[in-house]
């Protein structure tokens, strides 16, 4: 697997795990009351399913539009480097 599409991969990965999470947790505290009972339900799941799949389903849309190691629809020029961001984070300057 080439180094872009591992990360492609990754990234996908994480914002599909993430995106899962949000709307399960969601569904919970929103129909059951955030209850232990109401915790395993399959509203639940079928939401977070659904959350899943839309974030996988953006991601390859994504590899189209945006950089195609990432599964951000952003163009690789939004995204700078990791070195330009943690100076950036610090207080340096970009130029």
């Amino acid at each position: 697997m080439s180094p872009s599409l591992r990360r492609w991969a990754l990234d996908t990965a994480e914002r599909a795990a993430m995106t899962f999470a949000q709307a399960y947790l969601a569904v919970w505290v929103a129909v059951g009351g955030a209850t232990y009972n109401t915790l395993f339900t399959v509203n639940n799941v079928q939401a977070g399913v659904v959350g899943l799949a839309l974030a996988v389903a953006v991601a390859v849309g994504a590899k189209q539009i945006g950089a195609s190691d990432s599964a951000s629809l952003l163009p690789a020029t939004v995204d700078p480097p990791k070195a330009e961001r943690k100076r950036d984070a610090i207080g340096g300057s970009s130029k």
